[in-house]
């Protein structure tokens, strides 16, 4: 798993994901997520998920915490580029209610 870091200059922060989103890769991206969490200014934080090539129930995990971070720090979170395999498995882990169905879909979410 790889992670990128684009930030705009204006608070807002592209976090890209780059391979499979497993337990061994969760730790790496974690890692990430609370560094853009803590930066100041925080607006949005984009998850970009279009490189991931597998996930499993970290890839969940690692949403939900995302979620958790961003929204803490008062700023939004949007997720773009889902892969269908984790579409699915979000829509049966039920994260619409948490995170939105629009941050489901597949494509990039104003």
């Amino acid at each position: 798993m790889q992670t990128y870091i684009r930030e705009d200059g204006m608070g807002e922060f592209t976090l890209r994901l780059q391979g499979e989103l497993d337990h061994h890769a969760s730790g790496e991206v974690i890692s990430a997520l609370r560094e853009c969490a803590g930066r100041i200014p925080l607006r949005r934080l984009v998850l970009d998920l279009g490189g991931v090539t597998f996930s499993d129930s970290s890839g969940i995990a690692v949403t939900v915490l995302a979620n958790r971070l961003v929204r803490g720090a008062g700023a939004e979170l949007c997720i773009e580029n889902t892969p269908p395999q984790m579409q699915r498995l979000f829509r049966t882990a039920g994260l619409g209610r948490i995170l939105g169905e629009k941050n489901l879909q597949g494509g990039r979410n104003k």
